[in-house]
């Protein structure tokens, strides 16, 4: 790690020095070292850091969450080995099983995770997930050992009563209570509503949102929320499972004044090779070499030429680049709000803001992580000439 990180300096110190300079605030500052580090160094206990900070900063108070994630922070940390077991298969176990997936506990040689159930259809059986890597052995209750020191139990289920019933069961199995995990008010994966930072976000009167990477045109909806009074909403959706999602949901939600286009954005038009997640999957669709799906692409500055732009959000995974090159006359002319993903390639978190930056020198930057896992996090590039409330 040494040679490697004298060798990240010599090519990148002056860029991480003029970033780290760039961001507004000590919340950015933090989020950009933690997200850097990982970068130079792919240590997930980094990224763990950083959900803590954003966390700590933004709610300040103790949740179920935050003793999970400082499980998994001393798991990474100590290095010796160990069994979590979530008991429970159902829908309580959806979101703790991702983020246990999210911090590397699924892949980390030292660590043993499995179900426990008291359902004896599901013993024997694995786990159900889309992700092969979550579908993982399901035990009956005689799995836990109460003499294993380096056992955790997660409780991995909603109801109420459940979870009681659970939690009575481990203490009557000699399980010691302070390895056992309970789940009551639940398990979360947002810490708070993404794209629309209180605080760094002003809505106006008349906005217009150009959502890219649309998906289910949840963004859409929040931006309404965040901004009711809005222009137009311009959304983006590559994946054609997923465009039939928005176009749903446009429907079902009466979502008015939007316009939804089966198109990916790049840096030009052309026709691109593009890989289609199972079934629309959150997340897992992007442009790719290896694709076997063609689709037509537009760059921003042409298909929206004539067009007002406020706010532009991206989320495209990786993309994010190339669609900037393609925005870049609306960018220095209209100076719309920025709010991008920069988690998806590890150098995004240097080369987007400096890229924009020099488009616009006006902007202000910052960065946020809205998510108790370790994606979703956002690059803000605010000029506030342009975004006085009026």
């Amino acid at each position: 790690m040494d040679s490697t990180m004298e060798l990240f300096e010599k090519e990148r110190y002056e860029d991480i020095i003029n970033v780290y300079k760039m961001l507004e605030d000590d919340l950015s500052k933090k989020v950009f070292l933690n997200r850097l580090l990982y970068s130079i160094s792919e240590l997930k206990e980094y990224l763990m850091h950083m959900v803590r900070d954003s966390y700590r900063e933004k709610r300040g108070k103790y949740h179920v969450n935050e003793k999970l994630l400082l499980l998994c922070e001393r798991i990474c940390m100590e290095r010796k080995p160990c069994r979590i077991a979530l008991f429970g298969t159902g829908d309580g176990a959806i979101t703790v099983i991702q983020l246990l997936y999210e911090y590397g506990m699924l892949t980390n040689p030292d660590v043993e995770v499995f179900f426990v159930d008291n359902d004896r259809g599901k013993q024997g059986t694995l786990y159900s997930h889309h992700n092969p890597a979550m579908r993982l052995p399901v035990y009956p209750p005689s799995k836990l050992d109460n003499k294993d020191e380096n056992l955790y139990v997660l409780i991995s289920v909603i109801d109420y009563n459940n979870h009681e019933e659970i939690y009575n069961q481990l203490m009557d199995m000699g399980i010691p209570d302070n390895r056992v995990f309970r789940s009551i008010p639940g398990y979360e994966y947002n810490l708070e509503n993404i794209y629309f930072e209180k605080g760094i976000m002003v809505p106006r009167k008349g906005d217009v949102f150009c959502d890219i990477g649309a998906y289910d045109m949840w963004n859409t909806e929040q931006f309404i929320k965040f901004c009711p009074e809005y222009g137009n909403v311009y959304a983006f959706e590559a994946d054609p499972v997923s465009f039939e999602k928005c176009q749903e949901n446009i429907i079902k939600k009466q979502l008015c004044r939007v316009e939804a286009f089966n198109l990916g954005v790049w840096s030009e038009s052309s026709e691109i090779s593009f890989e289609s997640a199972p079934n629309g999957e959150y997340g897992g669709s992007r442009i790719s070499e290896q694709g076997t799906l063609a689709v037509k692409t537009v760059a921003l500055d042409e298909f929206l030429a004539d067009k007002k732009i406020d706010i532009i959000k991206m989320d495209i995974e990786g993309a994010e680049w190339e669609a900037l090159k393609g925005a870049r006359a609306i960018i220095e002319k209209q100076k719309p709000c920025l709010c991008l993903s920069v988690y998806h390639k590890k150098w995004d978190i240097l080369e987007l803001p400096l890229y924009i930056k020099s488009l616009n020198p006006g902007y202000k930057f910052y960065m946020r992580h809205h998510t108790w896992g370790i994606w979703d996090t956002v690059l803000y590039a605010i000029d506030e000439k342009q975004r006085k409330p009026i």
